[in-house]
């Protein structure tokens, strides 16, 4: 671009090849956009103003705490007034920093930085898919599911809790997977009560029935935000089904998986016979193993807590 910034230093982007870059080409940026309004730099209140970006995340990307999305750096520079060929140059910017960033390496040859954006696009997918497994084994993840199981010895609803603590792009979706056994309809499941969240894609499969339902958040996270959303899941039962003997609530985890509670709530009028807590190595393809006996407290629930479980299926499992 070459536009001259104050101290006689030009705002470049071709000059960026990592976030050091970054942060010093908007500091030359902000500089040039405050020229005649007697300020050294456009002022962070006034920038986040203009961009609709909160100052405290605006804070991160210019000090280099953070790496900015790429959503993010578009807004920053329009606010500072960059024209559109600039805010080309800008995301071109951006392209060369986050692959550097994220896939190690300064400036690859043509084959390095095909090899780099493919690892970008996977870290991207990860950060925002939170419960995907190579990121659940993060430890910003923490899950809490509660089962209901109704007189009638159903499963009659999960509720789903999550809070996410972003490390990176920040995150904004993450997929509730629910499936079926023989006493639930899976496609009359319905999602309920969703908490700074609204509803995204839905698709059944078969073999087994399984519904994936797609929950956009409303923004990206800051790194270090954390983010916490509600999901209730109502179960339609099939009248007349055969009731299993037993029944299982599972979380499973290919690697060390994050801090998660399972719990399990039964209706008073129908307490299981034997609770017990179990876990299966290898991801769910070892022997099942009983981890220890649980009793139903008074007010009729039994609770799992795990701070870094291992690798495989953790569950509550009860017999009737």
């Amino acid at each position: 671009m070459g536009a001259e910034g104050l101290d006689g230093h030009a705002v470049d982007p071709a000059a960026i090849f990592d976030q050091n870059d970054l942060v010093l080409q908007l500091e030359l940026l902000r500089r040039r956009a405050a020229v005649g309004s007697g300020r050294r730099r456009v002022p962070l209140a006034t920038l986040g103003r203009l961009s609709g970006i909160p100052t405290s995340t605006l804070h991160t990307y210019i000090r280099g705490r953070s790496f900015p999305p790429a959503d993010a750096l578009d807004r920053i520079v329009e606010a500072l007034g960059a024209t559109p060929r600039e805010a080309r140059d800008w995301a071109t910017a951006w392209e060369r920093a986050s692959d550097a960033m994220f896939g190690g390496g300064r400036q690859p040859g043509a084959s390095g930085l095909g090899r780099l954006r493919r690892f970008r696009r996977e870290v991207r997918r990860q950060m925002t898919r939170p419960t995907d497994r190579a990121v659940d084994r993060a430890e910003y993840v923490v899950l809490f599911n509660r089962l209901t199981v109704n007189a009638g010895k159903i499963i009659v609803g999960l509720e789903q809790r999550v809070v996410l603590r972003a490390t990176g792009f920040g995150v904004d979706r993450d997929v509730l997977q629910v499936q079926s056994s023989t006493d639930q309809d899976v496609g009359r499941l319905t999602l309920h009560d969703l908490v700074n969240a609204h509803e995204g894609s839905h698709r059944s499969l078969s073999e087994p029935p399984v519904r994936l339902m797609e929950v956009l958040f409303d923004r990206e996270l800051a790194v270090g935000e954390t983010y916490f959303y509600e999901a209730t899941v109502r179960y339609a039962p099939t009248e007349g089904a055969p009731e299993p003997p037993s029944r299982c609530a599972l979380k499973g985890f290919d690697g060390p998986g994050p801090s998660f509670t399972l719990e399990v709530c039964f209706d008073p009028s129908v307490r299981p016979r034997r609770v017990v807590q179990v876990h299966r190595p290898n991801f769910g393809r070892g022997t099942e193993n009983i981890v220890g006996e649980l009793t139903v407290n008074d007010w009729g629930a039994v609770v799992v807590t795990a701070q870094r479980p291992l690798a495989g299926v953790h569950g509550i499992r009860w017999e009737w």
